[in-house]
């Protein structure tokens, strides 16, 4: 999946994955998703993400139908703009842009919701007066909250 239109050099990254684990490479296909970097880039309102998700439901059903019937992906073209903007651009991205801006809660929570403000995900909410998290939430917050 792509929150852009392009899959870069993802094919190569996979491929050595399925070597790694012996594994056969069957290819890969781009699915184009909403935007979810948060920390550079507007994400679309509900009804622009429900668009981009209709739009890849066919890409996706393609996508199973092939796995079912034990078929390869069609070969995703790789030029020298791809393999730069997965082993240049990317890393350098998350590098310089992509950063955890965690808190932490501890006892003295004091209830003032700072913690709610600002936590990007938006699912960080208060419940008398102590920070709460989604359920299924958990194990992703986990790694930015101390509990």
């Amino acid at each position: 999946m792509t929150c852009g239109s392009e899959i870069g050099d993802a094919g190569y990254y996979i491929k050595k994955f399925c070597a790694d684990k012996s594994f056969e490479y069957m290819g890969v296909t781009p699915v184009v998703m909403p935007e979810n970097y948060l920390a550079m880039f507007d994400v679309p309102d509900s009804g622009e993400a429900l668009a981009i998700i209709k739009s890849g439901e066919q890409t996706v059903e393609d996508a199973v139908g092939r796995i079912l019937a034990g078929e390869p992906f069609a070969q995703v073209r790789r030029n020298p703009a791809d393999y730069a903007f997965s082993h240049i651009v990317n890393p350098a991205f998350f590098t310089l842009f992509v950063h955890d801006r965690s808190f932490h809660v501890s006892e003295s929570c004091i209830g003032c919701g700072e913690c709610v403000r600002g936590y990007v995900l938006k699912n960080v909410t208060l419940k008398d007066g102590k920070t709460t998290l989604p359920c299924s939430m958990y194990r992703t917050a986990a790694r930015h909250l101390q509990l």
